[in-house]
């Protein structure tokens, strides 16, 4: 039988192992995500979290790579995902630390709370971006010209172009600054 694990922090933060099991969650994860403790501790923790990436791909599933990194001993990096919650999807960033406690290794999700979606149906239809489209709408949403972006990003105008029409054309805009409006609407930056 796992020790009980007492979570104390104003940041929500969910423990567990790496099976995916959840060993225990804290209040603040309890407000974050609107699901009671009683439910969260015996979901798997890719059914409690449900995080996805903002393109759309899933993070959290039975086969997720967070688990098989923990299972290598190898850090994982943080990412910016959409959490579950009662409410609906919420923006957050998502650290993993993983710990040995004796023989088992216990891994803890951090979970930041980002600017909420503010339009979730508009959300579910958005197609994938690439990670590329996702840093590219990230530096217009920052006011970045396409000679900025080129140097920025170390790519020729004309690719930084090319990247923009993609972007727009995936969103369904017609102009730079409707994309952006859309992604502060959407949550995505």
């Amino acid at each position: 039988m796992s020790p009980v694990l007492e979570l104390r922090s104003a940041e929500p933060i969910a423990a567990f192992d790496v099976g995916g099991r959840m060993i225990a969650v804290n209040e603040a994860f309890v407000h974050f995500t609107g699901i009671p403790r009683e439910e969260a501790l015996v979901a798997p923790c890719w059914e409690l979290v449900g995080a996805i990436e903002e393109s759309g791909a899933l993070v959290c599933r039975e086969s997720c790579p967070i688990l098989a990194h923990a299972a290598r001993g190898l850090p994982v990096p943080p990412l910016d995902v959409l959490v579950r919650s009662v409410a609906g999807p919420r923006r957050a960033s998502l650290s993993t630390v993983w710990a040995r406690c004796g023989a088992e290794r216990v891994l803890f999700h951090l979970v930041r709370a980002a600017r909420p979606v503010t339009d979730v149906a508009a959300w579910q239809q958005l197609p994938p971006l690439s990670a590329r489209q996702q840093e590219v709408l990230r530096l217009l949403a920052a006011g970045l010209s396409t000679r900025a972006i080129a140097d920025r990003l170390v790519l020729s105008p004309e690719t930084v172009r090319n990247h923009v029409r993609r972007l727009l054309h995936a969103l369904g805009c017609r102009s730079r600054l409707e994309a952006v409006a859309l992604a502060y609407r959407l949550g995505l930056v």
